[in-house]
This record gives structure tokens, sequence and C-alpha cells, in this order.
């Protein structure tokens, strides 16, 4: 069997978030069977970082990133249109079985090849306030291009699958859920992490996660402070990643008068990391939506004290030892950290721990994937059933557009759709424009500076239209602008024209990518 992973998300300073130990140990784990070889597609910002932790019987493939520059603008225009189609065909050329996207979005798609996609949290649509408009849209949008494209989804808790088949209306019957099991993968331990944050042994607690709103820090931090002012001894540690708002939160401890306190440690090393939790009374977590929680099964892996978010999927990864609070209220986060400082680990909480744990085992999380794909390899007719749903898919915000642009329309049969679009005089290699629907398929070419122009009746209740460019292009080598985008042509144009010419455009919708 040869698996494709996407793992473009993975950066190397942890801003990923806990998916990236997954993707790493489940590649590690399938890597170790002769039967099966493993293509990683990554990106020029982690190829060396996944070169270096790999095994080397993994092949990496370069999907996206810095093209090299020959200082010869039409070189590079060349060079930019080469690679792209040297990149699009790698799914072919290796002969892969099945594509798996760890990080969810399926972008390197072929319609040819099984795919599936793990669904990891689906915290947009419960707390949209946390997302701008854009990202918003994007999440949306691949959520719902995951629904009308992929063979299988697989969920890392019963609660993700359930939200997930509910929001978007994917079929149950094609969503498995097997959870992550990485707490293993700890080895050997960093302990001049714990002289450089100046912490003691058993004199403090851990809060591991990177810094994004729905992490909670600030509802943590109000509950920690009253915690000092009442006498507390213990201190916080937060590792994980700021996101830029180091100075923010390094403002907050001394207004709050908790600097000596608290420690924030970036970005840290999983010898750092191992650490840190081993040597901790114990870990808090007030994270407000969660797909899975890793944190929580580290901790138990080690017999730690746990305070812990009684939301979402939590409660299901937990077990009863482990103190649970409304993560909304400070005065329950504190309830929390007094709990783990007014306990002691016993036996019985470590009973309850060693019960649990058997449900998260590394070798046992990498069978149930390999099964997942051979299924979906073997018996993919039977997952080709998939749901339809209206989209705008391939055009970002400024009305560029990706090598693909899908449009899915319900209930507007006798309408038609205006396409206009301009391939850049700078282009000299012309565009082919493969036009797609329920009818067949037909082909334009645009030159440089030409317009290109599709109008398509809408003869069904359900209709897909994609419009496929032959190339995509860099504008920062080909313009010379600030711009790493993969992009094809400008619209100019995108609308569905009713039978009374009433006209509704398809530029400004909330879900565009």
């Amino acid at each position: 069997m040869n698996v494709a992973v996407d793992v473009l998300s993975i950066r190397p300073d942890g801003s990923a978030g806990g998916a990236t130990g997954y993707a790493i140990e489940l590649i590690k784990g399938m890597a170790k069977r002769k039967d099966i070889k493993v293509t990683v597609l990554c990106a020029d910002w982690n190829i060396e970082y996944l070169s270096g932790i790999l095994p080397k019987n993994v092949t990496l493939r370069q999907m996206t990133g810095n093209t090299k520059e020959t200082g010869i603008k039409i070189l590079n225009r060349g060079l930019a249109f080469l690679d792209d189609k040297h990149r699009r065909k790698v799914l072919q050329r290796d002969k892969i079985d099945v594509l798996f996207c760890p990080f969810s979005a399926p972008t390197y798609r072929d319609p040819d090849v099984p795919t599936v996609s793990a669904i990891l949290d689906i915290q947009h649509e419960f707390y949209p306030q946390f997302f701008s408009k854009e990202e918003l849209g994007a999440r949306r949008n691949f959520y719902r291009d995951i629904v009308a494209n992929v063979e299988r989804v697989v969920c890392i808790s019963d609660y993700t699958k359930k939200t997930f088949c509910e929001k978007y209306g994917f079929p149950p019957e094609q969503a498995e859920t097997v959870y992550i099991a990485v707490q293993e993968r700890f080895a050997e331990e960093d302990k001049k992490i714990l002289e450089k944050l100046n912490v003691a042994d058993n004199k403090y607690i851990v809060y591991s996660a990177n810094f994004w709103e729905h992490k909670n820090h600030r509802m943590l931090l109000t509950a920690y402070a009253k915690y000092v002012r009442e006498g507390g001894t213990l201190k916080l540690v937060l590792t994980g990643n700021p996101l830029k708002e180091q100075q923010y939160y390094d403002d907050i401890l001394k207004k709050m008068e908790i600097s000596d306190m608290v420690k924030i440690t970036g970005y840290v090393t999983e010898s750092e990391l191992f650490a840190i939790l081993k040597h901790a009374k114990g870990i808090i977590y007030p994270s407000l939506f969660e797909g899975f929680g890793i944190p929580i099964v580290e901790a138990m892996q080690l017999n730690k004290l746990i305070a812990c978010s009684n939301m979402t999927s939590l409660p299901e990864i937990g077990c009863d030892a482990i103190h649970y609070f409304d993560p909304r209220k400070p005065d329950d986060i504190l309830s929390g950290i007094e709990f783990l400082d007014n306990t002691e680990i016993s036996e019985e909480i470590i009973s309850q721990y060693k019960i649990k744990l058997e449900d998260y085992k590394t070798d046992v999380m990498v069978e149930k994937y390999i099964n997942i794909f051979d299924d979906t390899i073997k018996n993919r007719d039977k997952y080709k059933k998939h749901v339809f749903i209206e989209r705008v898919q391939g055009i970002y915000q400024d009305n560029w557009t990706q090598k693909r642009v899908t449009i899915a329309c319900k209930d507007k049969k006798g309408y038609k759709l205006v396409f206009k679009a301009e391939l850049p005089p700078i282009l000299l290699i012309p565009m082919i424009v493969t036009v797609s629907d329920n009818n067949g398929s037909e082909r334009h070419i645009i030159r440089r500076g030409k317009k290109l122009f599709i109008e398509k009746r809408l003869d069904d209740n359900e209709v897909e239209i994609v419009i496929e460019f032959s190339y995509t292009w860099l504008p920062r080598l080909v313009m010379g602008v600030k711009d790493n985008r993969r992009v094809s042509v400008h619209i100019e144009k995108c609308s569905l024209v009713g039978p009374n010419n009433e006209e509704d455009s398809l530029l400004n919708m909330e879900d565009k990518l």
C-alpha cells in the first residue's frame, strides 16, 4: 500500500498545535510496516525539519514554497510553470493508493486517488467570534470540500464525529473514531529547562497549549491571580507558542502582579516538554473547545494530577479521577488550581488512569488507520456517495483563483453562470481552461492580456461546475511582489443570472476562499 500524507500545516515552531505530534507518530508507525510505503507531502518551511525526525524510508515531496530564482524574469516564469506541473502529478507519479490529510484540508486531492481526511475539531461553528471573516469562510469552505469530495473521515473523538456529522450532514457510516495515542513518545528529558524557568520539582503546575483564543489563557490568569492573592505558592508554567502575543501577556502579568509566578516558555522541544510535565505537581486545562485533548492523556501517562475543563470532548477523553470545572467561570478554574495544590497523587487515581490509558495505544491507533486506508482503497465505490453541498471554492478574497474553481449550486435550474477572467499580460504561456459540469466538459484557451468568457446554463437542480486551469504561477517570481500564493487568473465577474436577468454575484460570498 502506498500512502501519501499531507503535512504542509506542520511548522517547526509548534504553531500547528498538538496535531503535529499525532501526524508524526502515525507516519513513523506506518513506516515500520514493510508492506506500506509512505510519501509525505511537505513544504519548503518544514522539509528540513521533517527530514531530521522521520525515518529514512519515508519519501518527502515538496509541494509548495520557494522556487529558485534565476535573476531572469522570463526564466523565473518558466520554472514556476514547470514546477507546478511537476508537483501536481506527485500522486500519479508515486502511484499513491490513498491520500491522508491529518490536518483536514484535502488540498492535493486527486480525483483518481481515494482521500481520507482527519477531523480535528469544528470550533469555528461554536466560537465564530474567535475568527476573522476570512478565516471563518476558509474553514467552512474546506470542511464543505471534505463533505463533497473525500471518501472517508477519521474523527479524533466521538464528540468530534457527532458534531461534524450533525453540522455538515456527513454520512456517519463514512466516519470513524480513532483516538490519538502519542503519549508514549517521550524518551529523554532535558532538565536544564527547569533551571532556566527557575521552578522546583513538584512546586508548579502546567498548561500546555498554544495561545489561541479558545485555549482560554486570559480566564486562567484571572483565576490564578486570585489564587496567588489568597496565598497560593504553586507556580504556573505556560508552554506553547504565544503567537505574537508575548508582549501583551507580559504586560498582563505585570498588571496582575504575578510576573514572578508565571513562566511563559514559548515553543519547547520534546525533551524539554517531557521534563516540564514529569516534574510538575499536575496540569490545569481550562480549554473552551477540544476535539481531543492530548495533554490530558500525557498527564495520565505520567501519573500527574489533572484539573480540566468539563466541556466538549474532554470528559470523554479523561476519567473520573480528574477534577472537572466550568472553564467559563474564574472561580471554577480556581477550584481546579486548589485541587492540584491540596491533593496528592494516589494509587486509586493511578489505577483509574491505567484503565483509561488502555484506550490510547500507539500501535492500535496506527493499525486502525491502516485498516481504514485499506478498506477505503478496496471499497472505494461504496464510499463514493458524497453529500451535495452548495459552495464556491478556489477564489481568494482579492478575486485571484487557485488552480481549480468549484461552483456548486442548488435549486438554480434555468439560471446561467457568467464567468469572466483575465490572464495577465506578463505571462507568456497560454492557459488551457477546462470547464466541467453534469453534462460533460469543454476546453478554452486564454492568452496573455486576453479575457476568458464562460457562460454555462444550469440544467439541473443540483449542478457542480469545475473550472480547471492548466497551471498556477507565483506572483513573487513573476511580478516581483511579496505574494507567495500560487494563482492562475484574475476574475472580473462570477455571477448567477436568473431567468429575468436578476444577478447574484458569487465574488462577495462570506464562505469564499
